[in-house]
C-alpha cells in the first residue's frame, strides 16, 4: 500500500521516450539501470523486459525490498539484478557489471519531492548522484514527481533537465549530465 506504481500508459510513454533517445522507441539498450526508491520495482523490471542487461534496485523499506526480491526470484531475474536495502538519500550504489549506469529512475514519495530547490532532499540527491554513482557520460536520469513541482527550472550539480512531460497530476522530468 505504500508503493505507487506508475500508470501503464505513463510507463509506456516513458519507455517510448527512453527508446527514442537510443534510436529504438519502446526498447532499452542492453545497459545497466539504477532504480532508486524502487518500491514494487515496476520501472526496473519493465526496463529489463525491454532489453536492459542489469538493474540495481534501491529501496529503504524492508518489507518492500523483501517483496521485490521475491518477485525477482519468481520472474527468474536474480542473475540480472541486485536489491540494495538502504536510504536513497545516502545512496551509494554498487558498481554494475557494465561498470557504469546508463539509466537512472528516481521515483521518490511525493511528500519528499514537493520541494525542487537545490537544498531539498531530492535536490541534494540529484546534485550528488554523479559523484556517488558510476554514471555513463550519456546517462539519462528519469525523475517522477507531482506536476506542479518544477525540477526543470534549475541545475543540480552536473545534472540538468532537458525535457518534462506532464500526465494529469504527475510529471516526468528527464535529466542528463552537463
Amino acid at each position: 500500500m505504500r508503493t505507487r506504481p506508475m500508470l501503464d500508459r505513463v510507463r509506456q510513454a516513458v519507455f517510448n521516450i527512453i527508446g527514442a533517445a537510443y534510436g529504438d522507441p519502446g526498447s532499452v539498450p542492453p545497459v545497466a539501470i539504477l532504480d532508486v526508491f524502487a518500491g514494487s520495482g515496476a520501472l526496473g523490471i519493465e526496463a529489463l523486459s525491454r532489453g536492459a542487461a542489469h538493474c540495481c534496485f534501491v529501496e529503504e523499506d524492508f518489507s518492500a525490498a523483501r517483496t521485490l526480491q521475491a518477485n525477482l526470484k519468481t520472474l527468474d531475474l536474480l542473475k540480472q539484478t541486485q536489491v540494495v536495502q538502504t536510504s536513497a538519500l545516502t545512496l551509494k550504489a554498487p558498481k554494475p557489471p557494465q561498470d557504469l549506469y546508463t539509466l537512472v529512475f528516481l521515483d521518490p514519495p511525493y511528500l519528499l519531492s514537493r520541494d525542487s530547490s537545490a537544498a531539498s532532499p531530492i535536490g541534494e540527491l540529484l546534485a550528488k548522484l554523479p559523484g556517488q554513482v558510476p554514471l555513463d557520460p550519456s546517462a539519462l536520469v528519469v525523475l517522477r514527481h507531482e506536476a506542479d513541482v518544477h525540477y526543470d527550472e534549475q541545475v543540480y550539480g552536473r545534472l540538468e533537465a532537458f525535457d518534462v512531460r506532464r500526465y494529469g497530476g504527475m510529471a516526468i522530468t528527464f535529466m542528463g549530465l552537463m
